[in-house]
C-alpha cells in the first residue's frame, strides 16, 4: 500500500531523491531517482537492480543544492529523535516549488497504537523497536510548515500510516 500511495502522489518523470531508501520497491519504480541511505547493504542491492545510489544521511546529503524536483522520505522521520529532526538538507537539495513525499505512522490513530506493540513482539529487531519520534498528522504538518512546506495531499494506510505530499513554498 505504501508503494501504491507514494507512486500516486508523486511524479515519476522528474529528478527524485529517495532518502533513507533501504532496498525499497519505491526506489525501483522511478527512472530518474537517486537512492540515498547510510546502510551499505540496501544500496548494494539497489545498485544491482540498476538504481543510482549514494551513501549519505539526512543531515549531510552528498548532492548539489537545488538538484531535485522531488524528495521521498518514507518511513524515516519516526527513527529520528524529534530534537534532531531537520529538513534543512531537504530544503537545500529541492528546487524552488519542489515536492516532498513524507510517510510515517500516525500516532493519533488508535489502531496504530494497538498494532505497534504487536509488531514489536513479532519482529523485535524491526521497525517498531527503533521508533523514537511519534507524530500525529497535525504535529507533522506543523513541523513541515516551519520548514516552508505546505501539505497539498494526504493518503493513509488502514488509517494508521500517513503519507503526505508537500510543496516547498519557501524560496
Amino acid at each position: 500500500q505504501r508503494v501504491k500511495h507514494v507512486l500516486a502522489l508523486s511524479d515519476q518523470t522528474v529528478q527524485t531523491a529517495d532518502i533513507g531508501c533501504g532496498s525499497s520497491r519505491i526506489s525501483r519504480s522511478f527512472p530518474r531517482l537517486i537512492g540515498i541511505d547510510i546502510n551499505v547493504n540496501p544500496l548494494r542491492f539497489l545498485s544491482n537492480c540498476g538504481v543510482v545510489v549514494v551513501g549519505g544521511d539526512l543531515f549531510s546529503l552528498p548532492v548539489r543544492s537545488q538538484s531535485f524536483d522531488q524528495v521521498i522520505l518514507s518511513s524515516v522521520v519516526q527513527h529520528l529523535p524529534k530534537e534532531k529532526f531537520s529538513l534543512e538538507e531537504i530544503c537545500r537539495i529541492l528546487k524552488p516549488g519542489g515536492v516532498l513525499i513524507i510517510g510515517t505512522p500516525d500516532y493519533s490513530s488508535r489502531l496504530w497504537r494497538i498494532i505497534e506493540p504487536i509488531y514489536r513482539f513479532i519482529l523485535p529487531y524491526s521497525y517498531g523497536s527503533c521508533s523514537s519520534a511519534h507524530y500525529t498528522a497535525d504535529q507533522l504538518s506543523e513541523v513541515l510548515a516551519r520548514w516552508g512546506f505546505r501539505v497539498v495531499a494526504k493518503r493513509t494506510i488502514a488509517g494508521c500510516e500517513m503519507i503526505l505530499k508537500c510543496e516547498l513554498i519557501r524560496e
